[in-house]
């Protein structure tokens, strides 16, 4: 009994620990600022506080951060962990809620929140939640749901539904319980940015009208001045994105395992880490023209930069990509599929080439590029005015500001 007391006694002054410090800090900061935005997201850090995960919302989070504090508020981001933990980086303070006794995302939401409640002010504060996936009910008078594209048009039971039309039909209805799903949750919002016109289109085909305020901003890629490209025989083609099947990684090896027999001045890289990491290297191990790396995101510019073809192959699942504004930004001549947002930055044989998520279509546009100098240098430098003019980061960031603004009218 005495040992049961000082546990649960050890654990409550953990957690008051935890909230004191929470109180401190925001009632520090509110004698000079006068909002704070709550960030909700699953695993800035990993579980236990430790590291920095990687991954696209990771960094985007990470740069609207700076916006936030750049119109004088206060981001303060909460996310799911093993254990309570008040981690600062880079002058933002990160705060894990343990949820390990939560049995589903749900409960964990609601427990997330809760903490989130008991320091808001929720007439001023902000609570944004960093993808549709976070949304809960709430009582703040501003929100803001990210959405990062549609992702609900996964699917890997695609063979059997060719076989079977009855699942086929079965998977339809699904997929309308899950648009049913999202847009309830998109009602708990005021305020919905977006990275996509795909989204927002396929938004306003589900619904009567939209009640929330939409703001399409799409991603941005930093742009470098003065890129020069090396003039050398080999072609070096990259593929960096997470190794996942519905981020294309075997449509692209089985196109590449072709090209690399037929042409001998062919190099390729996986840069990345993800599930397929070892059906690749397993795949590629015996070939000499084949290597895996990999780098800090904020180095990607300057990775892409040593290669003359880049790989974008996603199935499904895709916004206005990261990967493929990057790739761009570094003048690679670009192949890319029509799916999602990707759709909303390329012009097929203008600023990329933009194909039908298959093995067949995928190796013709290697080889198309492999062969004609010509179109790839036509390619790369239209991608990179693209970027330039249309995606890069200050053009992002003037979005964002002007919705912050708006919201604190």
């Amino acid at each position: 009994m005495k040992l049961k007391s000082l546990v649960l006694k050890c654990i409550k002054i953990k957690f008051l620990d935890f909230s004191r410090a929470y109180i401190f800090y925001i009632g520090g900061v509110k004698k000079e600022m006068s909002n704070t935005v709550f960030i909700l997201y699953e695993n800035f850090y990993d579980p236990n506080g430790e590291t920095i995960t990687i991954g696209g919302v990771q960094t985007y989070i990470r740069s609207l951060c700076y916006v936030i504090q750049s119109v004088g508020l206060r981001p303060v981001i909460f996310q799911f962990a093993n254990r309570n933990f008040n981690n600062i980086f880079e002058s933002i303070h990160v705060y894990g809620v343990d949820v390990t006794r939560c049995l589903s995302k749900k409960q964990k939401l609601k427990k997330l929140y809760n903490e989130v409640e008991k320091h808001a002010d929720f007439a001023n504060d902000i609570i944004i939640f960093a993808s549709n996936s976070m949304i809960v009910k709430h009582k703040f008078n501003n929100s803001i749901a990210i959405q990062h594209g549609i992702s609900w048009d996964k699917s890997n039971k695609e063979e059997v539904a060719k076989k079977i039309n009855f699942f086929n039909n079965l998977f339809v209805f699904y997929r309308a319980i899950q648009s049913f799903k999202i847009i309830k949750s998109l009602n708990y919002v005021n305020n919905i940015v977006c990275v996509d016109y795909n989204f927002l289109n396929w938004y306003r085909s589900q619904v009567a009208y939209i009640k929330s305020n939409v703001k399409v901003i799409p991603n941005f890629a930093k742009v470098k001045q003065g890129i020069i490209k090396k003039q050398t025989e080999t072609i070096n083609i990259i593929y960096a994105r997470r190794f996942q099947k519905y981020r294309g990684t075997r449509i692209f090896a089985s196109a590449i395992i072709p090209i690399l027999k037929k042409y001998k001045n062919v190099r390729v890289t996986f840069a990345g880490t993800g599930p397929d990491e070892l059906y690749l290297k397993k795949l590629f191990k015996n070939n000499p023209n084949v290597n895996f790396i990999k780098y800090d995101g904020e180095k990607s510019i300057d990775v892409h930069q040593e290669y003359d073809i880049a790989v974008v192959p996603s199935i499904c699942s895709e916004g206005t990509s990261l990967s493929l504004l990057e790739a761009m930004a570094s003048k690679c001549a670009v192949i890319a599929t029509n799916v999602g947002g990707i759709t909303n930055i390329v012009l097929d044989n203008y600023n990329a080439l933009l194909i039908n998520p298959n093995v067949q279509e995928l190796f013709q546009a290697l080889e198309k590029l492999i062969v004609n100098k010509e179109l790839r240098e036509r390619l790369a430098e239209n991608a990179y005015q693209t970027v330039y003019h249309a995606f890069n980061s200050e053009l992002w960031e003037k979005k964002w500001t002007e919705l912050f603004k708006e919201i604190l009218k």
